[in-house]
Parts: structure tokens; sequence; C-alpha cells
């Protein structure tokens, strides 16, 4: 999520911007605030809202059962 026309900034003489990501997390916590560089700030947010739905839930791999047997020697 973008955030634009913040405040002028005094070095870059730019409006002030922001990135807001959201992860899914055990609880609502803002995990971060970063300026990743000159008058942009980066958020990180988590929340349990988003670990039911279906853009943030991981999908296991696709696996198969093998066995294994011992060979005679002979």
């Amino acid at each position: 999520l973008e955030y634009e026309d913040g405040t002028v900034c005094e070095l870059t003489k730019e409006k002030r911007a922001s990135t807001i990501q959201f992860l899914c997390g055990t609880s609502d916590t803002i995990v971060s605030v970063t300026e990743d560089h000159t008058c942009h700030y980066k958020v990180v947010i988590t929340t349990p809202t988003l670990c039911k739905h279906p853009a943030f839930v991981k999908e296991s791999p696709a696996t198969r059962s093998m066995s294994c047997r011992q060979e005679d020697e002979g």
C-alpha cells in the first residue's frame, strides 16, 4: 500500500511518501518504521486477520509418499 502527497521534505523539496506492508502475524503490531531513503518511510504491520485470507496463506508444496526397502546382498 502506497501513501503519497505527504508534507514537503526539507531535504528533497518533494512530498513525503510511505509504503505500508501488511503481513500475517499473531498480533496487531507495528513491527517497524524505517526511512528506506530520504523522506520515504516503510511501515511493516502484522495482524492475525490476514492469516486466513487466501492472498496471505502459504500453500504447502505437493508431497509424495516414498518407502524404502533393503536389498539383499547376493
